[in-house]
């Protein structure tokens, strides 16, 4: 059976009746054995994109030939999952190697010379300078979500190439966003990569809106309290520290809302029930981080809440792409103080649409006209009530400060009240 058939056996058995643009435009060149960076909108289908291809190639019993690099633990595990299936059918080992999981099972399982592996950064350098892998029989080296690694991590990944890895290995590199710093690196030790950009081609995803809420903090969990009780709502929410996460998380048990929480310092039997009580919709939110939830494909969900803004454009495209796939609607929610939102718009440009409020557009410096189909005319200035300048988190830190000290003055005064007298 040639490499083209094994292929499309494998295509058939995952049941799509068509392929993706990524999928039908890298097919070819991994096929072939050539080096591809394939950027294309998450939820496009990359992991069959490279995986059907790269599996295709493999020998039976010629030991390890393929190598996905990931950022992730979840994300190393959901492509586990996708692809030892299909390994399966063409009689191949499919193993992975995840920094949480048991060391020394991992290292025994490696015995049996599994064709294929998945695997954390950490833990595969850690096992290949030990010496439990050999890199002398790979032929492709995957590194999915390439544009998401430390910088250390891309120097754990380079060095690979200078760590026993075949000259003739071919790389394969993927991501929704490229990153021309990353691609340079990577160029520099396989001259021959090409670009394969698209974002532009790919018609799979459905309407979203973009819509900017004005909300500090009490406002903001309102806002997750109102959405999770809404029937059928499956919602990624992100912050960009874990210690706020935490406090959001303990203030919605307190109002006994049903959420999950997703962090990369979690035990993995946590995590993976955090993961599956989202997926099977038994909690309608998920609160989590970027690194945690990078590049996880989890079907039919209807929004994404930025609770903190992300601060650049490649993690809010990451963020957003989860919702709004295959053509179904979605929506996302950016919470932040009038500050934040004016940064938002200035990063995101003219690359996204963003909308306010529904009910709460505000006016600005040119109005559109009163009889406008896309406006309302704003009320008269008369019927507004005036509203309280929002506090920056600084701000709002010094205020309490200030109130923590002058109830403590007047504790201090009246415990002394006669002490001198």
């Amino acid at each position: 059976m040639t490499n083209e058939e094994k292929a499309a056996q494998l295509w058939q058995q995952t049941g799509f009746a068509q392929q993706t643009v990524i999928q039908t435009a890298v097919a070819a060149p991994l096929l072939a054995g050539q080096s591809v960076a394939g950027v294309a909108p998450t939820g496009s289908g990359k992991t069959l994109a490279y995986g059907i291809p790269t599996l295709s190639r493999l020998t039976p019993g010629a030991g390890l030939q393929l190598v996905i690099i990931v950022p992730a633990q979840e994300l190393a595990i959901q492509i586990r999952d996708v692809l030892t299936p299909l390994a399966k059918t063409l009689d191949l080992g499919f193993q992975g190697l995840i920094g949480s999981a048991n060391r020394e099972r991992q290292i025994k399982r490696l015995r049996e010379k599994p064709e294929a592996v998945v695997a954390t950064v950490g833990r595969f350098i850690d096992l290949l300078e030990e010496g439990k892998l050999r890199l002398d029989t790979v032929k492709t080296l995957i590194v999915d979500e390439f544009d998401s690694f430390e910088p250390e991590a891309l120097a754990d990944i380079l060095s690979i190439r200078r760590g026993g890895l075949p000259q003739t290995a071919n790389l394969g590199l993927f991501s929704a966003t490229d990153s021309q710093a990353i691609l340079g690196e990577f160029k520099a030790a396989w001259p021959e990569l090409t670009l394969v950009d698209e974002t532009k081609t790919d018609k799979s995803r459905g309407p979203v809106k973009h819509l900017l809420l004005d909300r500090q903090m009490t406002g903001k969990i309102q806002v997750l309290e109102r959405l999770a009780r809404e029937k059928h709502q499956r919602i990624f929410v992100f912050f960009n520290h874990k210690h706020v996460l935490q406090k959001v998380a303990s203030q919605l048990r307190y109002q006994h809302v049903p959420a999950s929480m997703l962090i990369t310092d979690g035990r993995q039997v946590q995590r993976a029930e955090a993961l599956q009580d989202f997926r099977s919709g038994k909690v309608p939110l998920l609160l989590t981080t970027d690194v945690a939830a990078r590049g996880l494909d989890v079907a039919d969900v209807t929004a994404v809440v930025n609770f903190e803004l992300p601060d650049t454009l490649t993690t809010y495209i990451h963020r957003t792409g989860r919702t709004g796939r295959q053509g179904a609607p979605g929506t996302i929610y950016n919470l932040g103080n009038d500050h934040d939102l004016r940064d938002l718009r200035h990063l995101v440009g003219d690359r996204i649409a963003l909308e306010n409020e529904p009910g709460e557009t505000k006016p600005t410096a040119k109005h559109q006209p009163a009889n406008s189909a896309t406006t309302s005319e704003p009320p008269a200035p008369s019927a507004r009530k005036p509203r309280k300048k929002a506090l920056t988190s600084a701000e709002e830190e010094e205020a309490s400060a200030k109130k923590r000290k002058k109830r403590k003055e007047r504790w201090r005064n009246k415990k002394n009240v006669g002490k001198h007298w």
